[in-house]
C-alpha cells in the first residue's frame, strides 16, 4: 500500500498561512511592523526559545473526529469514509515589553500603556488575518466555520495575550484547517 499522493498538503498550509500574516501586517494601517525573525518552527510555540521578539508559527497537532465510532477497533472502511483530520496552527507575535531600567527603576505608565495598545491592536490583526485567511482558501460565503471545495473547513480560534516572559510579551492565536485527508 502506498502513501496517499493527494490531500491537504499540512506543509503547505504552513507556507501559505505565514506568508498570509506577513502580508497582511504590511499592508494594515496603524500598525506596529512585524518583528524580522520570522519562523516556522517545530514543537509548541509556547516552548520556542523567548529571546528575541518574533513571529512564530507551529503545528500544534493533527487529530481525527470518527462520527458514531465507538471505543475499541475500527474497520479501515470506517476510517476512510467517516472520518474528518484536523491540523491545528499556532501563531504566536511577541515583541519587547518596558522592564525596568539599569538603576531599577520601573517602566513609566506611558511605556506601559504604549505596550498594552500595541498588544491590543495586534490581537485585532491577528484576529482578522486568521479569519481572512480562513476566508482565502474557502469557495463558500463567510459563515464563521468556513468551507472549502471537498467538505474542507477552516476556522479561526481565540487570540489571547502571552507574558510578560523575560521582556517580551505577545499574543497567541491559533486557526484549525480540517478535511478528510492530510498528507
Amino acid at each position: 500500500m502506498s502513501a496517499p499522493q493527494h490531500g491537504l498538503n499540512t506543509k503547505q498550509l504552513a507556507l501559505d498561512l505565514m506568508a498570509y500574516i506577513v502580508d497582511f501586517w504590511s499592508n494594515a494601517t496603524d500598525a506596529e511592523p512585524l518583528p524580522e525573525r520570522q519562523v516556522i518552527a517545530a514543537g509548541e510555540v509556547q516552548l520556542i526559545a523567548q529571546d528575541c521578539a518574533q513571529l512564530v508559527l507551529s503545528l500544534t497537532g493533527i487529530d481525527m473526529d470518527v462520527p458514531g465510532s465507538s471505543p475499541g477497533p475500527m474497520q479501515v472502511e470506517q476510517l476512510i469514509t467517516n472520518s474528518l483530520r484536523h491540523a491545528l496552527f499556532t501563531v504566536q507575535l511577541m515583541r519587547c515589553a518596558p522592564t525596568s531600567d539599569d538603576d531599577g527603576e520601573p517602566p513609566t505608565q506611558e511605556q506601559i500603556t504604549a505596550c498594552g495598545l500595541t498588544a491590543i491592536r495586534d490581537a485585532g490583526l491577528l484576529s482578522q488575518a486568521l479569519f481572512q485567511w480562513c476566508s482565502s482558501i474557502t469557495t463558500a460565503g463567510n459563515t464563521g466555520v468556513l468551507h472549502f471545495g471537498g467538505g474542507i473547513l477552516a476556522t479561526g480560534g481565540v487570540v489571547i495575550p502571552t507574558g510578560p516572559n523575560g521582556g517580551l510579551v505577545g499574543i497567541e492565536g491559533t486557526v484549525t484547517v480540517s478535511a478528510a485527508l492530510l498528507v
